[in-house]
């Protein structure tokens, strides 16, 4: 059965979760049988969300036998291959046998009559969540330096899985990543430019003309995460726990999976975003993510990749 919970009980018990907000209710009549078809206790059964991170809209279950969360697609006309839990939920799936930390998935349901949208559900991970990527509430440097060196030991294991002997051989396109990639953007700018004729792009017309002779020669694919950040994790003891959102996981050439990775930190800096503050503060020492980049070959090294 479902009960209700007082919003200050689920703050103290679930950090980072509200209670569910208006228009984001679930249709619990029709869920309850599935919960239990998945060996989830439904008894004493409450339901909140979690405030961070909501492309996809995301709850915690807590019943009798646990906690678990659920993710869904959102309402309304989305982009296509946008927001894709299958695909969330397929992978995690997959690599749920491997050395990388993904919780375990429960079901997936693609009935939108139950629930409005596509939806799955898996183990609630109990682990620190650090919105900030200063990681200003770790108390010690070298606490900091170890969560960020584990992010990059459990990148690097990523992209030393054999997909297809994990069953994502079909899971996307093999080879010539960065070339599609690059073919792709110089077409936006292109047409970006003729919108805009009298911009200064000289330094966009360089990079045009770069970017293709800087594709490495080894033409390596791997299955990667392409939005690294410590607020796309989980951790426990300075090593990742858990790893949730992985709505962008394809395959591509390894290393661009940390593009995004420095690009946050001097984002908090105020190095980035031409209005921020120069006078801003430096948070509390820790290790720039693109100083910890160099590590990554090295603990690939000795293990093929595929």
């Amino acid at each position: 059965m479902l009960r209700s919970t007082p919003l200050r009980r689920l703050l103290s018990t679930l950090p980072n979760t509200s209670a569910v907000r208006a228009g984001h209710e679930l249709n619990t009549t029709a869920l309850l049988p599935l919960l239990t078809s998945a060996n989830i206790d439904v008894n004493n059964l409450t339901i909140s969300q979690f405030a961070h991170g909501q492309s996809n809209p995301t709850y915690v279950l807590q019943s009798d036998s646990g906690k678990y969360v659920l993710r869904k697609k959102p309402a309304g006309k989305l982009l296509r291959g946008a927001h894709a839990v299958d695909r969330e939920a397929k992978i995690m799936t997959a690599l749920k046998d491997t050395n990388i930390p993904v919780p375990n998935v429960r079901l997936y349901e693609n009935d939108v009559s139950i629930l409005g949208t596509e939806f799955y559900v898996y183990d609630y991970v109990e682990a620190d969540f650090h919105k900030d990527c200063t990681l200003k509430n770790v108390p010690t440097a070298a606490d900091r330096a170890a969560i960020y060196t584990d992010i990059i030991q459990t990148t690097a294991n990523l992209h030393t899985v054999d997909y297809d002997a994990v069953g994502l051989g079909e899971y996307g396109k093999v080879g010539g990543y960065l070339k599609r990639q690059i073919k792709v953007w110089t077409a936006q700018y292109e047409a970006a430019k003729a919108a805009n004729p009298d911009a200064d792009t000289k330094s966009m017309d360089y990079l045009k003309d770069f970017l293709p002779t800087a594709i490495p020669e080894d033409d390596v694919t791997s299955i990667v995460h392409g939005d690294i950040r410590v607020d796309n994790m989980l951790f426990k003891d300075n090593k990742v726990e858990g790893e949730f959102r992985h709505v962008l996981f394809v395959p591509t050439y390894p290393l661009c999976s940390h593009i995004y990775t420095p690009t946050c930190s001097r984002r908090r800096l105020g190095a980035v975003h031409p209005r921020a503050p120069r006078h801003r503060p430096r948070p509390p020492l820790h290790p720039l993510p693109h100083t910890l980049l160099h590590a990554h070959p090295r603990r690939t090294r000795g293990r093929e990749r595929p």
